[in-house]
């Protein structure tokens, strides 16, 4: 005779699954530990993005993206990728890994 399960049980059991699909998910999708931000799924513009959206690009993280924000709403517009070498903390290796996923305006 196998016991019936309680309704405590069930509840842990569905917990449980939930959390291990969410692991799975994250795994899945590129979630990097750390709880950093999945990639963007396509090229973002420099002149468009907010802070948070920057953060997920490779090489940005959440200071050089405030930091491009910053540089942006007091000097204008970036006219190509390569204007980011103008902002402070962003240079070349940085550009290198950030700039397949950034654009600048009709670029």
């Amino acid at each position: 005779m196998t016991p019936r399960r309680t309704w405590r049980e069930w509840c842990a059991l569905t917990g449980f699954l939930a959390l291990l699909a969410t692991a799975v998910a994250w795994q899945q999708f590129g979630v990097a530990a750390g709880g950093a931000s999945p990639l963007p799924p396509a090229r973002l513009d420099l002149n468009r993005a907010a802070w948070h959206e920057l953060s997920a690009v490779p090489g940005l993280g959440p200071g050089r993206a405030r930091a491009i924000v910053d540089y942006r709403e007091r000097n204008g517009r970036f006219h190509s990728v390569e204007d980011l070498e103008a902002v402070p903390g962003v240079g070349p290796v940085t550009l290198r890994e950030a700039r397949p996923y950034l654009v600048a305006g009709g670029e």
